[in-house]
């Protein structure tokens, strides 16, 4: 069973010393390249109300052209959310 061996675990006393160095103090520059990001397409809301996309997700096959955009009104008491269309 699992539970003994978990139990056994939470029950030991593991501190770590933050005083203590782990590594050695060699720094290492783990970077190959600057990071570089493009802007491949611009997609526009079809709505007239402005409004903050909150999640944008797409179809992992690049042909299906499929893709998905969460939005939110960030105030709650908006007269926007009374709107059927939105």
């Amino acid at each position: 069973s699992l539970f003994p061996m978990v139990q056994k675990c939470i029950k030991q006393n593991n501190t770590v010393n933050i005083y203590e160095e782990y590594f050695d103090a060699k720094e290492t520059d783990h970077s190959s390249e600057p990071p570089l990001a493009k802007g491949l397409a611009v997609f526009r809301d079809p709505s007239s109300v402005a409004r903050p996309a909150t999640s944008v997700n797409w179809h992992p096959e690049a042909s299906s052209g499929k893709i998905a955009v969460s939005y939110s009104v960030l105030n709650f008491q908006d007269k926007r959310l009374n709107d059927p269309h939105m």
